[in-house]
């Protein structure tokens, strides 16, 4: 379960959707373990705001796992690899935005691990025509610089308070302009994400 924006008030709309669509495969039997990944964005932890949203849904505790770290793609496929380890938790759902799938999918490959995306029909960011766009477009970016070796894609931040996911946002109308360059909490603290 890919993270995504999260709010003191809990899940953003487009996390809502996608976890909605992972209870429902839950329900139905398709997942009986819910790995949750998210990163940190000025104190708000996606993973713990994933976890008490699917715990009000009913899911109980010991069908939700935090899967860490998350900040990143590239990041919850190789925490989703160590956890599963040989396989022994299979198929591997993951569960995002039809926009992602396609990174999700390449990203897995490269490190190894089976898995088949699932996504909601429908989300907020799918649904605004704008939103969706720009999505896309910054997705087509995103698979192109994952292509890239592991070492030249890492020599910049673009974990979950980053330039790259503030874009998309500010190109859709959902941000103002100022938000693009406003310097990340991780850069000022100095963390690097993988």
């Amino acid at each position: 379960m890919f993270g995504a924006k999260t709010t003191p008030n809990g899940p953003s709309a487009e996390l809502r959707a996608r976890l909605d669509h992972a209870w429902e495969l839950w329900r139905r039997g398709a997942a009986p373990l819910i790995l949750v990944s998210g990163g940190v964005d000025k104190a708000l932890d996606e993973v713990e705001s994933m976890t008490a949203y699917l715990l009000e849904l009913g899911v109980p505790e010991d069908a939700v796992k935090p899967c860490r770290p998350g900040g990143s793609t590239r990041q919850t496929i190789s925490a989703v690899r160590r956890i599963v380890g040989g396989g022994h938790l299979s198929p591997i759902i993951a569960v995002s935005s039809a926009f992602h799938a396609c990174r999700i999918q390449d990203e897995a490959r490269r490190q190894g691990v089976t898995i088949n995306v699932s996504a909601p029909a429908e989300t907020p960011e799918t649904c605004h025509r704008r939103t969706y766009r720009v999505r896309f477009f910054s997705e087509i970016l995103a698979v192109l610089w994952y292509a890239l070796p592991h070492s030249w894609a890492n020599r910049i931040h673009t974990g979950t308070d980053s330039w790259r996911h503030r874009l998309p946002l500010v190109l859709a109308g959902q941000l103002p302009l100022r938000h693009l360059f406003a310097q990340s909490t991780s850069t000022k603290n100095n963390v690097r994400h993988e």
